[in-house]
């Protein structure tokens, strides 16, 4: 559903009364389309990517992101992806160290990430006809070895700029900022240097 993000901030959240307590699906569908910010394929390491978690505290692992009410407040509405927001982040993961030529695995890894969704949102600055939404996707990422021994761990934000007259939809703004952060993940040194990338 595309929306005027410069009538209202309550609007551009999707927090019309009759709007607020609506579910409404989108589909992410993500596909990680962006050339390799990195190069992985000298790294000697097998990595294998566990499941992650979602610590938003959401009932619905499903929901990108709640609507809000005129007055700022979070409703039950929202916008929920097709499965797990948290899965759809694994799997940006996954298609971002595949592009930079890491070896990723299913089986027999030398080396194991994981990952935990904190936060996902966004905030609309308003002008008199256009409005610029700010996202911002928090992921916690560890990288252990077969023992368990953590090797590497940060938390990574990604964030997007979308400045238009419509939004162009809660899938469309997740997307452009999952993209962010799995080019920051490539483009991590510490965690280049955990994988021994030449």
């Amino acid at each position: 559903m595309k929306r005027l993000l410069a009538i209202g901030l309550t609007v551009a959240l999707g927090g019309m009364s009759g709007c607020a307590l609506t579910v409404h699906d989108a589909r992410v569908d993500y596909k990680y389309t962006k050339a390799p910010a990195a190069d992985f394929a000298s790294s000697p390491e097998k990595i294998r990517v566990g499941n992650f978690e979602d610590s938003r505290g959401m009932d619905n692992p499903r929901i990108i992101m709640h609507s809000k009410n005129m007055y700022g407040n979070t409703m039950s509405g929202g916008t929920q992806a097709e499965k797990p927001v948290a899965e759809i982040v694994r799997d940006g993961v996954v298609q971002g160290l595949t592009t930079a030529k890491a070896h990723v695995v299913d089986d027999d890894p030398s080396v194991i990430l994981s990952g935990d969704l904190m936060e996902y949102g966004y905030t609309v600055v308003q002008g008199l006809w256009t409005g610029t939404a700010n996202t911002k996707l928090m992921l916690k990422l560890k990288l252990t070895s077969k023992t368990g021994n953590t090797i590497w761990s940060d938390t990574l934000l990604g964030k997007a700029s979308y400045h238009a007259a419509m939004n162009p939809g809660e899938d469309a703004l997740f997307r452009l900022t999952l993209d962010d952060l799995v080019e920051r993940l490539q483009k991590n040194e510490d965690f280049q240097h955990a994988l021994h990338v030449q």
